[in-house]
Order: structure tokens, then C-alpha cells, then sequence
């Protein structure tokens, strides 16, 4: 058997004395119980004994040993330290209280008013403040502002001449058709394109006559003039080279007049040239086929083969084979790579008519999902036909062209493009409208509140210091309300609407207070 280990007995010998047997433990505890029963009073226990009355006296006997005697001891140190605790409590309770200082309500409600006052006094510097720094930050406020380059640096440039303005100056003696539908669209484009430059321009103009009015009077005649002049010389530098472009586009369209007719001569030699290769292709095919074909000899019997052996022999034609051996080679690699050219181009070609078919329908199912087209319609694509006849010969002379499906989504767009800038110009002119409206009314307050905005951050920093002094000035409150209103005072101006009313009103009761 193993010895036991150092550290297990000195545990063991450290926990011997408190380990007993149940014989021994059973002993003790009948002895502590027939104690306890010894010391209590009759009746039933009606609280622990550590929850013991503070008004008993607890005295050890002589059969009290150990640390009982010790618990009983420090038992009764408790019981006098609480009934030391609870007679200082009660003292302290007891004790009469401080009386309060006396409190004026006068006083208070006066404090409350100055402190509304303080805080709507706030309320406006904050907002002069506001609007200062608002001011501040305007373009008028910058050293730079009366610089002409930053003036005219955001401004547009000259608008273009529109190409159907332009079309219709040049416009040649052999135009015999027209579409009045159509001129009349482009007709009002234009017109709504003017207006909407023009009400641009007369809003820059009226924003630069009010940015420059102070400089109305600094300006001289000579100044004045030598801009006039330069405006002058610029619009017609503008005009030629609008003029010059004009004559260009129209010498190009007599070009291309002379040039529909010599492409009209070049598809005819185009289709002999085709038709003889035509004939060139099938002739090739011939000569492959018979090529590519193997002879066989024919064995006939003696007698006849003697017999016409003469006269086909006579009668045989010249062998070629031998003028086609050199490059049947060449011609069976050829008709290879042509074969798969047409392959290619036959495959590219449905490739292509099956994307343009899913092309037109997507842009059908589009078109009759779209809330555009509808409300901007085509010029003309509503129109009624005039009979099966007109509708057989114009699908036999046209054929189906994508970029006609997109045309009324360019022309909706267009059209839409051209509501929204209406509507934004309104848009515009309402805040405009508005703003003004703001502006004059900040400037009615500043009017009402009689006095200019620099001159009121000076006041506000006197009035505050002064308010300042009376919340931490004199104990009297008449005194305090003799120096507010004579701050008051000296703060109200002569030519302040509210100059004509007294201001001394707050001192009415004040002799009999004092």
C-alpha cells in the first residue's frame, strides 16, 4: 500500500479537531439544545437569536464556557452599540429645524420674466445672426464680385442657329414636296426653343442689372460705347459663320443630288457584271461535276469491237483530261472554301434576321407598355390609310427598318425633354417669385426691429453684458428694476417704432416699496 502523501495529512491533522463521529455529534447537539431550552424564556421562540431585542440585557453564567461566553460578549457590545445608534437617531430627529431663509415671491417671478426676456432676446440675435452669415455668404459679398470675366463666366454661350432655321434660308428651286405636319412641329419647336432661351436670357439680364445697379452711375459713356461695339462685331462675326455653314450643307445636298444619279448608272454596270459572274459560277459547277465524275470502259464483245473499232476511231474526240489535271487541285480547294463562305454567309444572315425579328418585337411590346408614346405622339403616325391597295404597294416598296420603330421613342423623348424645361421654367419663375417675397419681408423686420445689422451685433454685446450684470448685481429689487430700465432706455432708439412707448412702466409702486 502506498504512504500517504505530506500535504494530505497536514489536511487531514489540520481538520482532525473538527471532525467527529455521529455518536459524538448527536451529543453535542442534545447538549447545545438543552441549553438553549435552559436560557430562553417560557413560551415559544418568536424571533432568531441574532435578531435580539436591544432592550434586554444579555449575562453570561458561569456554565457559559468557550465561545459561547465569546458570542454572548460580543452580543451584548451589539446591543449596546444600537442602543447608543438608536438614541442619537432620535436626538437628531427631534432636534428643531433650521428655520428657512424667507423667500420673496416677487422676487421669483421677476427672476422668471427676466429670464423669458433673456431667451427671446436670444432667439432674435440668433436669427439676425443667421441671416448675417446668410448675407454673408451671397456672391455680392465676395472682393471679386465686380469682376467682369467672374460676371460672365457662368454665363451660356450664343445659341446656335437651328439646322430647320438654317434649312429653310437655303432651301433650293427642285424641293416640290412638303409636309406641312411637319414643318408645323418644327415650326413650333422653335418657337418654344425661343421662348425658352429668351426667358433665360431675360432672367440673367435682370440678375445682372440688379447685381450691377450701384455701378449704374460709375460707368462712362466711352465704356458703354467700346462694349456695344464689341457686341456688335461679335454678333456678326456669329452670323457670317452660321451663314457659311448653311451654304456648305447646301452645296453638299446638290453633290449629292449629282451623285444619286451617277450611283444609279454604277448599279447597272453592277448587275451585268453580277449576271456574267452568274454565268461564270454555273459554268464552274459543270466543269466540277465532270471532273469530279470517274469514267469507266465500257467491254463489248470481239466481233463487235472489231467490227466498230473503224469508225469510232475515226469519230473519237481530243482528250482533255490532261489540260485539267494541272489544276483540278486547285479548283477543288477553291469550291471548298466557297461552299463554306455560303455556309457562313447563310448562317450570318439568319443570325441576323432572327435578332432583328426579337429586335422589332421588344420594341412592339415596349411601345405598348410605355406611357410615353401615348402621351407624345408621332406627327403623322396615326394617320388612316387609304385602302389595302396603298398599304400592299408601300410593304412591296419599303422594307422594315429598325431605326423606324425608334424614331417616335427619339421624337417622344424630344417632346418630353421639352415639357420638362416648361415646366421647370415655372417652376423657376415661382421661387423667384417667392424669394423676392422672402427679401421683402426680412427686410420689413429689419425695418420694424430699427436698426442696421452691424449696428446690432455692437448692441447685442451691450445688452447682454448688461443683463448679465443685473442677474449677479444688488439684493434690492428696486434697484435691479431701476437699472433695467434705464439699460432699456438707453438702448431704444429715436427712430425705432417702439421709441413712443413708455418704458417706465415696470416703476410704478416703486416708491411705495422703497
Amino acid at each position: 500500500m502506498d504512504p500517504v502523501p505530506k500535504y494530505i495529512q497536514k489536511v487531514q491533522a489540520s481538520l482532525e479537531p473538527y471532525v467527529k463521529p455521529r455518536e459524538q455529534v448527536a451529543y453535542i447537539r442534545r447538549v447545545l439544545a438543552l441549553h438553549l431550552q435552559a436560557c430562553r424564556q417560557p413560551g415559544p421562540i418568536q424571533e432568531p437569536l441574532s435578531l435580539v431585542d436591544a432592550s434586554r440585557r444579555v449575562r453570561p453564567t458561569n456554565e457559559v464556557r468557550g465561545l459561547q461566553k465569546e458570542y454572548l460578549k460580543a452580543l451584548n457590545a451589539n446591543l449596546k452599540a444600537r442602543n447608543e445608534y438608536e438614541i442619537t437617531r432620535d436626538t437628531a430627529v427631534t432636534a428643531a429645524p433650521s428655520q428657512p431663509k424667507a423667500v420673496d415671491p416677487r422676487d421669483q417671478i421677476e427672476q422668471h420674466v427676466a429670464l423669458v426676456k433673456l431667451r427671446q432676446k436670444q432667439q432674435r440675435l440668433l436669427t439676425v445672426q443667421k441671416y448675417l452669415d446668410l448675407l454673408g455668404r451671397q456672391p455680392a459679398a465676395s472682393p471679386d464680385f465686380l469682376d467682369l470675366e467672374d460676371v460672365f463666366r457662368k454665363s451660356m454661350s450664343l445659341p446656335e442657329v437651328p439646322k430647320e432655321v438654317v434649312n429653310g434660308f437655303s432651301v433650293s428651286a427642285s424641293t416640290t414636296k412638303t409636309n406641312l405636319g411637319g414643318l408645323a412641329d418644327q415650326l413650333e419647336k422653335v418657337v418654344l426653343r425661343a421662348k425658352l432661351l429668351l426667358q433665360r436670357e431675360e432672367q440673367l439680364l435682370n440678375g445682372v442689372r440688379q447685381n450691377t445697379a450701384s455701378l449704374a452711375g460709375q460707368v462712362s459713356d466711352e465704356a458703354k460705347a467700346h462694349a456695344l461695339d464689341a457686341t456688335r462685331a461679335e454678333l456678326i462675326n456669329w452670323i457670317e459663320t452660321e451663314l457659311s455653314k448653311a451654304s456648305g450643307e447646301a452645296d453638299d445636298r446638290a453633290n449629292g443630288y449629282n451623285g444619286h444619279i451617277e450611283q444609279a448608272t454604277i448599279d447597272e454596270h453592277l448587275g451585268g457584271i453580277k449576271s456574267k459572274y452568274n454565268k461564270y459560277v454555273a459554268a464552274r459547277k459543270v466543269l466540277l461535276s465532270i471532273v469530279s465524275e470517274q469514267t469507266q470502259p465500257i467491254l463489248k464483245p470481239g466481233g463487235e469491237t472489231s467490227s466498230t473499232a473503224g469508225p469510232s476511231q475515226s469519230f473519237s474526240p481530243a482528250p482533255t483530261a490532261h489540260l485539267l489535271l494541272p489544276y483540278l487541285e486547285k479548283l477543288l480547294s477553291l469550291s471548298r472554301e466557297q461552299k463554306g463562305m455560303i455556309t457562313q454567309k447563310s448562317h450570318i444572315h439568319t443570325v441576323l434576321a432572327k435578332q432583328a425579328r426579337e429586335t422589332r418585337q421588344t420594341l412592339d411590346h415596349l411601345a405598348e407598355e410605355s406611357q410615353l408614346l401615348p402621351g407624345h405622339p408621332m406627327p403623322g403616325a396615326g394617320r388612316p390609310k387609304s385602302g389595302f391597295g396603298e398599304d400592299f404597294s408601300t410593304a412591296m416598296a419599303e422594307k422594315p427598318v429598325p431605326s423606324d420603330r425608334v424614331k417616335p421613342w427619339v421624337f417622344a423623348a424630344d417632346s418630353a425633354k421639352i415639357a420638362t424645361l416648361e415646366v421647370v421654367a415655372e417652376k423657376i419663375e415661382e421661387g423667384q417669385v417667392a424669394l423676392e417675397g422672402s427679401t421683402t419681408a426680412l427686410q420689413e423686420v429689419d425695418r420694424l426691429l430699427g436698426h442696421e445689422p452691424k449696428k446690432a451685433e455692437i448692441e447685442a454685446g451691450d445688452t447682454t453684458e448688461e443683463d448679465i450684470w443685473l442677474t449677479q448685481g444688488s439684493e434690492k429689487p428696486g434697484m435691479r428694476q431701476h437699472i433695467r430700465h434705464q439699460s432699456k432706455g438707453s438702448t431704444v432708439k429715436h427712430d425705432d417704432i417702439w421709441s413712443v412707448i413708455d418704458g417706465k412702466l415696470g416703476l410704478i409702486g416703486h416708491e411705495d416699496h422703497i
